[in-house]
């Protein structure tokens, strides 16, 4: 900063080109100290030889940098002051002399303990200025009580001294009232007893004295009595007034006693209100003191998650927020396997295990699909399906079909199997995970066994016909020419029917046996043996053309009607073993000779397109000849000419585009050539001011790099769009609701503006935030720290809640069966940690200490502890309910 708005010396050599603001604050603070100068002083106050004292000094600033490089310059240091760290040092510096120090090894330890000690200095200071509020509030609150309490008595005594006044001087003052009104009955003005009034005090009389104010609309006389005042009015006694004082001093002193009691029970409020405050802030820091110290999360604890009874790890989001990250975040790799529940489920992932898949983990992931769905809140059991993870797509995508009642967006490629699981029951057990160290991992090495033999096991590989994502040509279809397609099988969503749920029993989830099944009940149904229309549509070489609404011929009901009687017939003779699709045959659009009536003529005209004033004028001259009249304005009906085309970018801007590519070196030339290309919507005119800035860079790596990133950029744009249309395209087919997507307009121009600025001020180019998550290390490894039933010799780091299906928690030493209930999860997590903690012989200090909020996210909604000592649990809380209450009953 300047001092009196001039620099000072040390801010000079500091400054930017100064030729010493490189070796740093430190040496230049240190020459100037031993030149024997205070550098906070301007260079106007500086003695006269400054200047040699200055260059003899700073000749020793390129020694001492090297001694500081080197480690040669002492020992880097912390600077204390009054015991608090001020600031560190890499060495010794002739400017800290003045303060107390501790040395350490490397300079990287000192900055190290500054900032720790600093950042420990403000949590401490925080947290004290976080209870200082909560105290300072009572305390404001204590005095805010006093206060009114306090201006309340002083009102009471102003009212009892008065009405005691009052009385004591009560003659006098009816003497003033009763001369008062002598005057007003008189017929003087209310001035003219206002200058009676001063006349008689200027003369001294002591009940002219007594008057301080006289209101003549109210009647009402401000008396001065002592070092109070008081008001009485010109229709009633003194002593009226002050019993009037006395009973509103009587009311007074009620509401003085009233609002003590009531500032009493404010202030112990507040108090109490203050402790539980300060005792959930304790709470709060114990907690995050324990958070901290406990090991770093593994990747998949921020999901719902759980590890099958074979080891293998399964993942499910708990929220819609979460399954983009899921599915498209790295969790489902192509060789794992996808479960979906049909009543608006999560989708969770089987992660495979050295590309190998269990159909017994598939089971308890669709268990724990199913309990996660809404079939939980219905208490109704629900299909579950596992797909391929390779067969997973975004919705839009080419080829896919969205999968609807699933918990976020998600489709599947056309053709994919659906595998249908066997249905399970609707339990969960919330169970305690404990993770190992490393000296106890060796222990439990076979705590989760294969139970499924090796040739059962599932492997996943994807197949080149799903991997490709080329788009098909669709047919051309003919409106109405095809009969509907019949309605598929087990391929829609929702519940099953009753059909379907018996074919599944019996088939086992074997969606082709089932398929073949249900089409020979079908064809066997058919009327003459014959097979059920086909659902593929019937290619049309050529399509016909639609006539317009006035050249096609009219019928009547009845002729309509016995057409439709006609059509019932059909010819079964054909060979042709197709499907029989009636034809709608249409007759050749054209102008009927018949003599038609004025005004079906007119509309003739306007269905050619003539317009419909010209088209009656000359339907009128030709005495209504439709074919006259189109011949006649067919011979008139000119062309209209074309406006003349605006003039081009190129030549508005003469060429320069042009010569600013001239300006481009070879690699800029290619890279811009590429663009014009690849870009459909690119006007090389348009962008000739941009291409000058390029070119004005004069480097020829640069511009190349600007437009690469445009490039770049513009593709991410346009896929971008794509997206969206596909995606507002597909809601559209399944909502019915016409999409209102609108391509927002490109710019391009100010794209390769912004990228040329951002890569000459070198500046990182922008990243967009990713759904991806880093997952780190094998899931084995995780699977390997956790285990449920812990030894007495294992050394155990925390404990960990999850809930999951029973079968993939048998043995678990504390565990509990959940079924579905009317018990909020919050208080459902807490009760069963309660219920552990209590039944727990040991590990009880691991299970205190495992948060609530983590267990609350483990569950699932509306449930119910299956345990028999939850309602034991529950009885003891209303007693203490009962407790609590009889307590505040007598405190009050």
């Amino acid at each position: 900063k300047k001092r009196r708005g001039a620099w000072t010396l040390a801010q000079l050599l500091l400054d930017r080109g100064s030729g010493v603001d490189a070796y740093g604050s430190d040496v230049v603070d240190h020459c100037i100290v031993a030149s024997g100068l205070d550098g906070s002083l301007p260079l106007a106050e500086q003695p006269e030889d400054y200047v040699h004292k200055l260059h003899a000094s700073l000749r020793a600033a390129p020694s001492l940098a090297d001694a500081i490089t080197t480690g040669t310059c002492g020992k880097p240091r912390l600077l204390l002051e009054n015991d608090k760290f001020v600031s560190f040092a890499p060495g010794v510096f002739l400017q800290h002399e003045a303060y107390d120090v501790r040395e350490f090894s490397s300079f990287c330890e000192a900055v190290d303990e500054y900032f720790r000690e600093t950042k420990e200095t403000k949590l401490q200071s925080k947290a004290k200025d976080a209870t200082h509020a909560i105290t300072a509030k009572v305390e404001k609150i204590r005095i805010d009580q006093k206060q009114r309490v306090d201006d309340l008595e002083a009102s009471l005594a102003l009212k009892e001294r008065t009405a005691s006044l009052l009385e004591e001087r009560a003659d006098q003052i009816d003497a003033v009232v009763q001369v008062l009104n002598n005057a007003l009955q008189s017929g003087l003005r209310w001035d003219e007893v206002q200058d009676y009034v001063r006349e008689e005090q200027a003369k001294g009389s002591p009940l002219a004295s007594l008057i301080q104010e006289i209101d003549f609309e109210q009647r009402v006389v401000t008396v001065a009595l002592d070092e109070c005042s008081a008001k009485v009015s010109l229709d009633e006694s003194a002593r009226a007034a002050s019993s009037t004082l006395w009973s509103l001093a009587k009311k007074a002193r009620m509401k003085v006693t009233k609002t003590q009691e009531a500032s009493v029970s404010v202030i112990k409020a507040a108090e109490k209100q203050a402790d539980n405050k300060l005792k959930a802030r304790a709470w709060q820091q114990d907690a995050s003191r324990l958070k901290r110290q406990k090991s770093t999360q593994a990747w998949f604890q921020r999901f719902a998650w759980f590890v099958s009874s074979e080891g293998f790890l399964v993942v499910a989001p708990r929220d819609k927020g979460q399954c983009e990250q899921v599915l498209f975040g790295g969790v489902l790799r192509p060789t794992d396997a996808l479960v979906l529940c049909e009543q608006n489920g999560p989708p969770t992932v089987v992660r495979a295990r050295n590309g190998v898949l269990s159909p017994l983990a598939l089971h308890e992931a669709g268990c724990f699909a199913a309990c996660r769905s809404d079939a939980w809140q219905r208490r109704d059991r629900a299909p579950a399906y596992w797909v391929p993870g390779f067969s997973v797509r975004r919705v839009g995508s080419s080829n896919s079909t969205q999968v609807l009642n699933v918990l976020g967006d998600v489709a599947i490629s056309s053709g994919t199997k659906k595998t249908y699981l066997p249905p399970t029951q609707l339990e969960l057990t919330f169970a305690l995970l404990f993770k190992l160290s490393d000296d106890s991992l060796e222990a439990h090495s076979g705590d989760r066994p294969g139970r499924v033999p090796d040739e059962e096991l599932l492997r996943l590989t994807p197949s080149e016909e799903a991997t490709e994502s080329e788009e098909e040509v669709a047919p051309v279809v003919v409106e109405d020419a095809l009969p509907p397609a019949p309605e598929p099988h087990f391929a829609r969503t929702g519940k099953l029917t009753a059909r379907e749920r018996k074919l599944l029993k019996k088939y086992g989830g074997d969606i082709d046996a089932m398929r073949e099944a249900e089409q020979r009940r079908i064809g066997s149904r058919t009327r003459e043996g014959r097979r059920a229309p086909s659902p593929e549509p019937l290619p049309v070489d050529e399509e016909e053309e639609v006539p317009s609404p006035v050249q096609q011929k009219k019928t009547s009901r009845r002729q309509r009607g016995q057409k439709k009687k006609k059509n019932r017939r059909r010819d079964d003779s054909s060979e042709d073993e197709g499907p029989r699709v009636p034809l709608r045959l249409q007759k050749v659009p054209t102008i009927s000779r018949k003599k038609k009536t004025k005004n079906e003529g007119l509309e003739v005209l306007i269905g050619m397109g003539f317009a419909r004033d010209a088209a009656a004028a000359t339907l009128a001259a030709h005495d209504g000849d439709v074919n006259a009249a189109a011949t006649a304005l067919s011979a008139f009906d000119q062309e209209e000419e074309a406006p003349p085309a605006p003039p081009s970018t190129a030549e508005l801007l003469d060429g320069t585009s042009s010569q600013a590519v001239a300006r481009l070196g070879p690699l800029a030339s290619d890279a811009w050539a590429r663009c014009t290309r690849e870009i459909p919507a690119l006007d090389e005119a348009a962008m000739a001011y941009e291409l000058h800035r390029v070119a004005d860079l004069n480097d020829d790596a640069k511009a190349c790099q600007v437009f690469e990133a445009f490039l770049t950029a513009d593709v991410e744009e346009r896929e971008r769009n794509d997206r969206r249309r596909n995606e507002a395209a597909a809601r559209e087919k399944r909502t019915g609701i016409a999409s209102d997507f609108v391509e927002a307009p490109r710019n391009l121009p100010a794209l390769l503006s912004g990228i040329c600025r951002r890569i000459a001020r070198g500046d990182a180019p922008k990243t967009t935030k990713s759904a991806g998550i880093v997952i780190e290390g094998d899931d084995a490894e995780h699977v390997a720290r956790l285990t449920g039933t812990p030894l007495p010799t294992d050394s155990l780091t925390e404990a960990v809640a999850v809930c999951c299906p029973t079968s993939a928690c048998r043995g678990f030493a504390h565990s509990l069966k959940l079924q579905p209930g009317g018990t909020k999860k919050g208080r459902a997590a807490r009760d069963a940690l309660e219920i552990l903690a209590r039944a727990a012989s040991d590990h009880v200090d691991l299970i205190r200490d495992v948060d609530a909020n983590e267990a609350i996210l483990a569950l699932v909604g509306n449930t119910r502890v299956t345990h028999q000592a939850a309602s034991q649990l529950k009885k003891d809380r209303a007693v203490d309910e009962k407790q609590n209450k009889k307590k505040k009953k007598t405190s009050v």
